[in-house]
């Protein structure tokens, strides 16, 4: 008996000796909900961390960043937005992030954990030069788990491209988080991703803060890209009905800023910097396939004149920059559109089918052509397609 109650209580040791270590083992994770995201914009790295209640900083190299808001380091919100230049980035191939939770703010003798930052350590690989691997994902509407096996079953991605409508509307504040939760599962924060906002993320109560949440050009979120010898011009279509529609009940302005968009179009062709050397492949993304708009709506009177600015994009595009592809969703459906008025392929790639079934477009730039196969979560391949590249 006595020796049965001493191995009852060795065993109870063992219990909570392991217990506590597994305590304090899930105590020193980092605190860091999914790995970053590093969004590319302009000439920068926006790298978006989600890490709630808690102070973050980066390392690269010897130098440590912080996101702080006129000298106060956030705590109270969920992302941490730190803007690097991409040579600092790119130089140094990986980047480092510091967390340290805070349990409360207060005036004075702030509660912050005392132990040591938690850390996790992230390579980076830049846009090589040659035989780039892009895969385009739009529409997911909410979903993970198909559109990351799509992205996954391609093997490398050199570039990632979250083409909007990542979310169904914009309800609650979780799902403002959907894009860098999307864009770290996926990248694992080690290769750039761009992202555009979709017509659905102008929806709901919540739709006023997407761009705290996701990259952009000092709020706005239509801006250029340049990844070696990738130039992208980013634009954002807003809606994609009229703003008089009653059920937008007044509470959208996307005709100004379509107009907008198209004063900073013709602001970026004028500065050229898209025929700067090194460059062998101009892109424009953007959510809605703007292009179609323009055909699709010769005969509604009302929508043709609402959507004439879309003629003037087409008409400034196809007569000052020739892209070489345009990246576009929204159509629910994996499709390449030609036509007169916009003459370069525009790759619609992205098909959320029934249940949880979800099709992709991976695209690979491989000297003048670009090779575009349609892939869903199982790396099926349904089509391939090869589009011949003017030389530049």
């Amino acid at each position: 008996m006595k020796f049965r109650i001493i191995n009852m209580l060795f065993a109870l040791c063992l219990f909570f000796t392991s217990a506590s270590a597994e305590d304090e083992k899930a105590s020193r994770k980092p605190l860091l909900k999914v790995p970053p995201a590093v969004f590319a914009v302009g000439e920068e790295y926006q790298i978006l961390v989600l890490a709630p209640d808690t102070l973050v900083r980066l390392r690269i190299g010897d130098q440590f960043y912080s996101d702080h808001i006129n000298g106060v380091r956030p705590s109270r919100k969920s992302v941490h937005r730190f803007r690097i230049p991409m040579q600092v980035l790119e130089r140094a191939g990986k980047y480092e992030v510091f967390c340290r939770k805070l349990p409360k703010r207060l005036p004075y003798f702030i509660q912050t954990v005392p132990e040591p930052e938690l850390s996790v350590s992230y390579n980076f690989r830049k846009i090589p030069e040659k035989d780039i691997r892009i895969y385009h994902i739009s529409d997911t509407h909410d979903r993970f788990e198909t559109p990351i096996r799509a992205a996954q079953a391609s093997g490398r991605i050199d570039l990632l491209v979250l083409n909007g409508d990542i979310t169904d509307k914009m309800v609650n504040a979780e799902q403002l988080e959907y894009p860098c939760i999307l864009a770290g599962r996926i990248s694992g924060g080690s290769i750039p991703v761009i992202y555009t906002r979709g017509n659905h993320e102008l929806r709901g109560e919540f739709a006023e803060f997407v761009q705290d949440y996701t990259p952009n050009r000092d709020g706005k979120l239509y801006y250029t890209v340049r990844l070696g010898p990738i130039w992208a011009l980013v634009l954002d279509c807003g809606e994609d009905k009229v703003d008089e529609l009653p059920v937008y009940g007044f509470s959208i302005d996307c005709a100004r800023h379509r107009q907008e968009v198209l004063e900073y179009m013709k602001q970026v062709l004028d500065e050229g910097v898209f025929k700067a050397p090194g460059i062998r492949y101009k892109m424009v993304i953007c959510h809605v396939p703007f292009s179609s708009l323009v055909a699709r709506n010769k005969q509604d009177e009302v929508m043709r004149r609402r959507f004439l600015i879309y003629g003037e994009w087409c008409k400034l595009l196809r007569t000052r920059l020739l892209p070489d592809l345009t990246l576009c969703g929204h159509m629910h459906n994996t499709q390449i559109l030609q036509s007169n008025r916009y003459p370069f392929p525009v790759i619609v790639g992205a098909r959320p089918g029934s249940g949880e079934k979800f099709t992709g477009a991976f695209i690979e730039l491989k000297e003048q052509k670009a090779v575009v196969k349609f892939t869903d979560q199982d790396g099926k391949i349904e089509s391939e397609t090869i589009i011949p590249l003017k030389k530049q």
